[in-house]
């Protein structure tokens, strides 16, 4: 019988190991002191209970079950405990699900966009290589980076030591005909070897070959999985059908899959590369718009890969001097691809990481408060043989299936929070279509309700589990006087949150007075009421300045005979859009600046008709005339921004500019005109414009048309101007599309969209944490005024008026803000500075934001405190001296 004593002791003390190894060798003991030699008595004692391996494993297996019984009969207790506090466990279940909800959602967002690699095979060995110039900072770079001239290019795939492929890009956009209207498609232009070195395979047809690139070979078109289904239905019989591109068939010889994107552009049309460079491009050095894509050898590190790009870009700058690129460097495809979403990012889940903080914090306060009501309980627990760690275990448990049903309904609220945000987030967060739950997202949730479980529910636990079980026993249900300790663990947490809340509510403030700036940015002209629309003409149809002078006259002068409108310009490439192009310059008279360093400047080409269109002042000299044509002295028009930066103290009427753009000898014009300054983008400085009128600026393939409406005609709409401008330019050539139709409204708030969107998730956390930081100081106050109703029953008895009573509470409130606020402050001042990059015209440390932010919590303080001060006021004093 000796053995199953052994065996219940071991099932539950759990301690068999010891307890084991000395029964067998008592056991051994005693065989030989009934005369057994030492080796035979241990095999008899192994004979009777088996070897210490086969005990063991039966120990450890009855140990297994008896632990899992237990765990079920903790977990059910713990169901039927919460479940006897409705209450309390919707509240806590609320609070836990929103914030492991948020964070998850964020987390989902991060994990597609930053953490998951790249959708190709590989994907590490992918680099963006860029030439290198310190002086310039253009968006889409990585800083001081420019991109590839087709000779540059063609340089580096031929020496470059450290790839295994080597691919270039640039996008573009054709005019689609062949249907029932014209229509305009983006479009890009890829070397053979890019979709090999990115490993992609297309779902229809094949991708290109070297001999596709030979300017002699059969004019050959790659279309988007999204075009073959709109025009040919997704039909097989699409490869080898002809689609015509600019008045030029082209026959489709692929379809790339569903979803593919590069660098997040939406192409509908991929076309040869190569084809398209001439021998005047490899002189042409100075002309930078391909992306190159390169897959790194094995075994060939990015820093060889950094070395090697650098040497030939080096070596091609001595052949050709007048090129931009100092150096060059490889960057990573993934990091070049996110680059600028990771700080945005990483700022809403640090700032979400704060909701998640607070929103434990303040389950773990209701925790502690729960605890109090309960020991009683947990005293009769302890009294009848319950250790402290199986107290702590019980409670632990209950906090634990707590975290995990907010956890399961944190992940439904997850999923409609990404749906929200994927609405919301503006087009150019980049890899938005890999954005979703998968098991990454699950884990993270499972490991978020984890934490969240231990910090709402251990330090509870341990303060419980410290209990007297003789001063638990002798209270009574409605006495809540013990707990000095508790009350202190209360009120820290209450203070951590209002620190961890006015870090994020500053951080809000800041985001919402830099979108209020920005907004109130003057753009440089008036938005109100215009319509914008855009044309673009073939330039196989026309192919010579002269035909598209021609056409752009023809259409500008039907429009402005349309009646209601009061102004009609065009431009090449309106503010806060694509278009237009920077251009190197100098200023005749002056010295040449140093090489690769260009004076460069903003070219836009426009008509006589567009200053006034758009509402830009005309500060000095005179506008554009119809006789400033071609053939005529080229004359243009300056921004008073690169007046003041080139001609400081004088005039720049009668100056005179050579553009280093159209003929070799460039575009020598005298400056007749200074208008006001435009802004690029309502975040940006204003630009440093020269306006040319269009038919002196040599092509122009396309150009935005901008619509004034009179003050009578401002309800005809975007549609009835879009269906005139339409006619009009049918009636001129059917084939010619009109696209990209507008108001200036609709672009503006476009440009905005970014921030829109960081503010309104940072305010929403930290409109969010205010209130979670309320509640809990609600609940911290309405607990001290519990445990002192005796005492405050005492002080009304001896002559204290309500409003001392009142005044006491909202003072212990106010104590506990201005301790939270103090450490809020000082974490706001280093934490705000990691903003500075999504900020525009405020400090981190903007006074004005801190005052308001924090004179908004101490509101929000007082207003959560009034409730309990108001409680305590009006307490009865004979009521609470009988108060136990």
């Amino acid at each position: 019988m000796r053995w199953r004593r052994f065996f219940h002791r071991t099932h539950r003390d759990r301690d068999h190991a010891r307890e084991f190894q000395a029964f067998l060798d008592l056991e051994t003991d005693d065989n030989i002191a009934r005369g057994m030699s030492r080796e035979s008595a241990r095999r008899a004692a192994h004979l009777k209970f088996g070897s210490p391996t086969q005990i063991r494993e039966e120990v450890y297996e009855m140990n297994g079950i008896a632990f899992l019984e237990t765990l079920g009969r903790d977990i059910r207790y713990a169901a039927r405990v919460l479940k006897a506090a409705p209450t309390f466990t919707l509240v806590s279940l609320a609070t836990l699900a929103l914030g492991v909800g948020a964070t998850t959602a964020i987390f989902t967002v991060v994990n597609g966009v930053i953490l998951q690699p790249l959708p190709y095979p590989h994907s590490d060995r992918l680099v963006t290589a860029w030439e290198t110039n310190p002086s310039y900072n253009l968006p889409g770079h990585p800083p001081g980076s420019v991109s590839f001239s087709p000779g540059n290019y063609l340089d580096l795939r031929d020496r470059n030591r450290s790839f295994e492929q080597v691919g270039a890009f640039s996008t573009t956009s054709y005019n689609l005909t062949g249907g029932a209207v014209p229509d305009r498609v983006k479009g890009g232009l890829v070397s053979a070897g890019l979709f090999s070195a990115l490993g992609f395979r297309p779902s229809a047809g094949r991708l290109f070959v070297g001999s596709d690139d030979s300017p002699a070979a059969e004019r050959v078109a790659i279309i988007s999985h999204a075009l073959w289904m709109e025009r040919f239905g997704g039909s097989a019989a699409a490869i080898g059908a002809d689609i015509r591109l600019d008045d030029r068939g082209h026959t489709i010889i692929g379809v790339m899959p569903a979803g593919f994107r590069l660098f997040d552009d939406d192409v509908d049309v991929w076309l040869p590369l190569e084809r398209k460079i001439t021998p005047e491009n490899m002189r042409w050095r100075e002309s930078y718009y391909l992306r190159v894509i390169a897959r790194l050898k094995p075994g060939t590190t990015i820093q060889q890969a950094r070395q090697d790009v650098d040497r030939i870009v080096r070596d091609i700058r001595r052949q050709h001097p007048t090129g931009l690129g100092q150096g060059g460097t490889v960057v990573p495809l993934l990091d070049n691809t996110i680059a600028r979403a990771r700080g945005p990012l990483l700022i809403l889940f640090g700032g979400v990481g704060f909701v998640l903080l607070i929103a434990c914090s303040n389950v773990a306060n209701l925790n502690l408060g729960r605890a109090i009501a309960r020991r009683r309980e947990i005293a009769l627990r302890v009294a009848l043989g319950a250790s402290r760690g199986r107290v702590i275990r019980q409670l632990f448990t209950e906090s634990m299936l707590l975290a995990l049903a907010g956890a399961a309904a944190g992940l439904l609220i997850a999923e409609l929070g990404v749906r929200a945000l994927l609405r919301l987030a503006p087009d150019e967060i980049p890899r938005a279509s890999e954005i979703h739950i998968d098991a990454w997202v699950l884990t993270f949730a499972g490991l978020a309700a984890t934490a969240s479980g231990m910090l709402s529910g251990l330090l509870p636990a341990l303060a419980a589990s410290k209990a007297d079980p003789q001063e638990g026993l002798k209270s009574s249900d409605r006495s809540i006087s013990s707990g000095a300790g508790s009350y202190s663990a209360r009120t820290t947490l209450v203070i951590a949150e209002i620190a961890l809340a006015l870090v994020l509510m500053i951080g809000a403030g800041l985001m919402i007075e830099s979108f209020r700036r920005v907004s109130a940015v003057n753009p440089g002209f008036d938005p109100q009421g215009l319509v914008t629309m855009r044309l673009a003409l073939s330039p196989t149809r026309y192919d010579s300045v002269e035909r598209q002078n021609a056409f752009y006259k023809q259409v500008l002068d039907r429009l402005r005979a349309l009646p209601g409108l009061s102004a009609v310009g065009a431009i090449d490439g309106l503010p806060f859009s694509d278009g237009g192009f920077d251009n190197a310059f100098r200023i005749d008279g002056r010295p040449e600046p140093p090489a690769g360093h260009p004076l460069k400047a903003d070219i836009r080409r426009i008509d006589p008709g567009y200053f006034q269109a758009m509402g830009i002042d005309l500060v000095q000299g005179r506008a554009f005339r119809e006789t400033d044509r071609t053939g005529a002295p080229p004359v243009v028009i300056v921004s008073q921004s690169m007046a003041r930066k080139y001609w400081p103290g004088e005039s720049a009427i009668g100056k005179r500019l050579t553009i280093q753009f159209g003929p070799p000898e460039g575009i020598h014009a005298e400056i007749v005109g200074v208008a006001s300054d435009v802004c690029p983008a309502m975040d940006a400085r204003p630009g440093e414009y020269i306006y040319i009128h269009y038919p002196q600026g040599r092509f122009v393939a396309q150009m935005d048309l901008v619509l004034r409406p009179g003050a009578l005609s401002h309800s005809a709409g975007r549609s009835a101007l879009s269906r005139a401008v339409r006619a009009a330019v049918a009636s001129l050539d059917p084939e010619q599309p009109v696209y990209r139709i507008q108001t200036m409204q609709e672009m503006l708030r476009v440009t905005l969209a970014t921030r829109r969107f960081e503010m309104l998730l940072l305010g929403l956390f930290g409109a969010f944490t205010a209130c979670l930081a309320a509640i809990g100081l609600y609940g911290v106050l309405s607990y001290s005024v519990e445990a002192r109703t005796k005492e405050i029953g005492i002080r009304t008895a001896l002559g204290a008026h309500h409003r001392q009573v009142l005044a006491m509470v909202l003072v212990d409130a106010l104590k506990l803000t201005f301790i939270g606020w103090g450490a809020g402050v000082i974490g706001a001042f280093g934490l705000t500075r990691l903003l500075s990059s999504l900020l525009f015209g405020v400090e981190p440390t903007d006074p004005s934001t801190f005052l308001v932010i924090s004179l908004l919590l101490v509101a929000v303080a007082l207003t959560a405190s009034y409730l309990p001060a108001r409680r305590a006021a009006r307490i009865d004093p004979l009521i609470a001296l009988r108060h136990d």
